[in-house]
């Protein structure tokens, strides 16, 4: 049995604004849109709000862009314990982050002992590592 990540939940506040930078600027597409009743998202993630749900495709992944509707959201703070970022594999990073920043995504080059790691960054601030497996 292939194992593999099924789907990444990404917490927002701005959940168009995130639906536009991952089709947009990843070329992710859009799968479906749906409100998550109160009491199941309370028994999920123990908050007592209705929810939208926003499901993009890319390939073989998937992200949930969550939107509780009638809850604030902290911001994630550096140095809190959690996830900290996810990677999304292409085919060529150096060409694929460089066409992302054209279309003005923030992108960080790291380099390390003589080859380079790339992030990218979306409007909310979550961290992807951008790898390529062929290497």
């Amino acid at each position: 049995m292939e194992r593999y990540c099924h789907h990444l939940g990404i917490f927002t506040a701005h959940p168009d604004r995130l639906k536009r930078f991952y089709i947009g600027k990843l070329g992710f597409k859009l799968d479906s849109e749906r409100e998550i009743d109160k009491k199941i998202f309370r028994q999920i993630f123990g908050i007592n709000t209705s929810c939208q749900l926003i499901r993009l495709n890319l390939d073989k992944v998937s992200l949930e862009l969550f939107y509780p509707s009638q809850f604030r959201l902290k911001k994630y703070l550096k140095g809190t314990a959690g996830y900290n970022h996810w990677a999304l594999n292409v085919y060529h990073k150096a060409r694929f982050c460089s066409l992302a920043k054209k279309k003005g995504v923030r992108v960080i080059k790291v380099k390390r002992s003589g080859y380079y790691t790339y992030f990218i960054q979306d409007p909310d601030g979550n961290l992807i590592e951008i790898k390529d497996d062929r290497f």
